[in-house]
């Protein structure tokens, strides 16, 4: 898929799926950009979309060269069926947000925690595997 076809479904998605009670205040949008975007934490995972909040306010950002990376092989119908579960997911976290309750970033930041403590794991157990050599 391009990124104008991607661009394109987005934005049938936002304006004739999605209900509008769904986007209330996520007044920065649905942002979409070109590139793949890693995660700052873990330098190995590309990051589909994120649901970002600060002082300027609330918007979700896709990043297609992320779905490219991953999806680009696929069929086009299962490339939109990524856009629309991660859009979902990231709207989960808008409404969590609203409702001052976040279960699910509160999961992911479990997740994320775990990952990177196996990893740091395995490196001193490599280390230790060395010394004892």
């Amino acid at each position: 898929m391009k990124f104008k076809a991607f661009s394109t479904y987005v934005e049938d998605l936002v304006t004739n799926e999605i209900p509008p009670e769904l986007l209330v205040n996520l007044n920065g949008g649905i942002n979409l950009f070109k590139h793949r975007e890693k995660d700052d934490e873990e330098k190995n995972y590309y990051i589909l979309g994120e649901y970002t909040e600060d002082h300027l306010g609330a918007c979700i950002n896709l990043y297609y060269g992320s779905f490219k990376h991953f999806y680009g092989d696929k069929s086009d119908k299962k490339f939109k069926k990524k856009i629309l579960s991660t859009i979902k997911h990231e709207l989960t976290h808008h409404i969590e947000s609203l409702a001052g309750h976040e279960p699910l970033g509160d999961a992911e930041d479990l997740e994320v925690a775990a990952r990177i403590a196996k990893k740091e794991n395995k490196k001193k157990e490599k280390k230790k595997n060395k010394k004892n050599k």
